[in-house]
């Protein structure tokens, strides 16, 4: 469905490009969804639960004894793979994001990781790019098509761009075979020449 992709950053609010928290750090109790293998396909919804506070860890375990909360035990790693895509784009590329703002001469917040121009890989500062601009043109092309009340507006302004973010992220599956070719030249070249 158009615009079902939560990466796009259709109309995310621009201070959301520089929120670095992911697990909802200051917070006794967090809920996130669990985006892993064993649960994504769960139609009923499954939330990873993070606690902090020994009063809340006490509830959560008496209620599951009691049959009264399903869970699965977590390990750490599985916690945080399960929040994957928002660890990579709140730890790792909001430094390209702060880049990007603070390049065009405008205040960036301070946060616990420096403007930074070198993201990588490559092809990554592209899709932050598309976001930022996906990020900005949903508002815009909104209020163009509730002014006109024609949902068209919309959609045309915004499928252009949205097609090219979902090209940078099926762009991997290129990248791969790229790398398979290249390899397998280079093992066909390494191969004694047969005469003829």
């Amino acid at each position: 469905m158009f615009g079902a992709d939560w990466g796009a950053g259709a109309f995310k609010y621009k201070a959301c490009d520089f929120c670095d928290d992911v697990f909802a750090e200051t917070a006794d109790v967090v809920l996130g969804d669990a985006w892993l293998p064993e649960y994504v396909q769960d139609s009923d919804g499954t939330n990873v639960v993070v606690t902090r506070s020994d009063d809340l860890q006490r509830l959560i375990i008496n209620a599951r004894s009691e049959g009264r909360l399903k869970l699965d035990d977590l390990s750490v790693e599985k916690a945080a793979q399960s929040q994957d895509a928002g660890l990579r784009h709140r730890k790792v590329s909001i430094s390209y994001r702060l880049f990007l703002e603070r390049n065009k001469g405008v205040w960036v917040p301070a946060k616990r990781t420096s403007p930074e121009k070198a993201l990588k890989p490559r092809y990554e500062r592209k899709k932050q790019r598309l976001r930022v601009k996906l990020r900005g043109l949903s508002h815009t092309a909104f209020i163009a098509a509730t002014e006109k009340n024609n949902l068209n507006i919309y959609l045309g302004t915004m499928r252009p761009l949205y097609i090219k973010y979902q090209k940078s992220n099926s762009s991997w599956v290129k990248r791969m075979l790229s790398f398979c070719k290249r390899a397998v030249k280079k093992v066909l070249q390494s191969l004694p020449r047969s005469h003829y």
